[in-house]
């Protein structure tokens, strides 16, 4: 008994069918397990992946089934296997798209990148899977690619050149890869590019450009090349110095002031607990003395705003300290005396 569509015994079809059913059931169970596990993404939801997964499986089963059976369908259907194949291709071409998207989302809200740096780097990673499909597909139509790959060094080559024309722009791009793949440093390390003389806490990682904020609150934009072709200090989590300075003639309160000032310093957020805050006396000069606070934080810039609320604190308990004077005169607090 024969199928009067294909011409082809109907117990030939058996393995097919049990095949094509197989790939269904797969399909199915791939795509539930994958999608749970492995392509599970932060900031994008998998769904649309579903299709493309089924897809794929499935045209793999009909490639199998054309596979075994190519001797029937040779001499009827003469280009289905290579219809077949460049289907799966394609398919594949936009699940692996897809899913390269989603990664590098993940991957730059980790690394808090910016939008126009993650745009690049899918925008690359499209063309090159679009490339790399493009010639696979070629090559299946009977194109000659082994031999014609001096044509295919031709076409790379004009698009790196196009990008070499602006020798920077390449040097910044290729940089910002090294940068987010290999992680030599991270947001929030101290660098100080010791060629440059620039320092700066790293606040942001950009595929061109990073930026660098010192203690005044100052950005410094540095192009991503410098960072990789100089020598650079990294420092991680690293406890900046702050100090405050008070003058004062009331040498019978030294030690209340000097406990005002440690304690000014341990209620203040960003404020080190370890080392503690401490007070030296940093000068004395006749009828007066100058007490220093040394305490530490690991919030490069905020060290300004951290000595602020450390001062206003300070007068706080300085002026309740105050109130509680004798009638001499040597005994009034004045805020001025805060050496800033």
């Amino acid at each position: 008994m024969t199928n009067s569509l294909f011409l082809i015994p109907i117990e030939d079809l058996i393995l097919p069918g049990i095949i094509f059913i197989f790939s269904i059931v797969s399909a199915y169970f791939i795509d539930y397990y994958s999608r749970k596990t492995i392509l599970r993404f932060k900031t994008k939801d998998n769904a649309p992946l579903r299709i493309p997964i089924f897809l794929f499986i499935i045209s793999l089963g009909l490639n199998l089934i054309i596979y075994l059976n190519i001797d029937l369908l040779s001499s009827q259907i003469s280009y289905l296997q290579t219809l077949s194949q460049i289907f799966t291709i394609v398919i594949a071409a936009i699940l692996l798209n897809r899913i390269s998207k989603s990664s590098l989302a993940d991957s730059s809200v980790k690394r808090k990148m910016d939008v126009f740096s993650l745009r690049i780097l899918q925008k690359m990673s499209t063309l090159s899977i679009g490339f790399i499909s493009f010639w696979i597909i070629i090559g299946l139509f009977g194109y000659d690619v082994e031999n014609n790959l001096l044509l295919i060094i031709l076409v790379l080559s004009t698009i790196v050149l196009s990008f070499a024309i602006a020798k920077d722009t390449l040097g910044n791009l290729l940089a910002g890869l090294i940068i987010f793949i290999w992680k030599p440093f991270k947001q929030g390390d101290f660098l100080s590019i010791n060629e440059q003389q620039i320092s700066g806490l790293l606040s942001n990682i950009g595929l061109m450009f990073s930026k660098l904020v010192d203690q005044d609150q100052n950005v410094t934009v540095v192009p991503n090349n410098l960072l990789i072709s100089n020598t650079v200090s990294i420092t991680s989590g690293k406890n900046h110095l702050i100090n405050l300075f008070y003058k004062t003639s009331s040498f019978h309160n030294a030690d209340k002031i000097r406990k005002i000032l440690i304690q000014s310093a341990s209620v203040t957020n960003y404020v080190d607990s370890k080392p503690r805050p401490i007070v030296l006396i940093d000068d004395l000069h006749g009828d007066e003395f100058t007490l220093e606070l040394i305490c530490y934080t690991t919030k490069y810039n905020q060290i300004d705003k951290i000595k602020s609320n450390i001062r206003t604190n300070f007068l706080k308990e300085l002026k309740t300290l105050g109130k509680t004077r004798t009638t001499r005169k040597t005994d009034y607090f004045d805020p001025e005396e805060i050496l800033y």
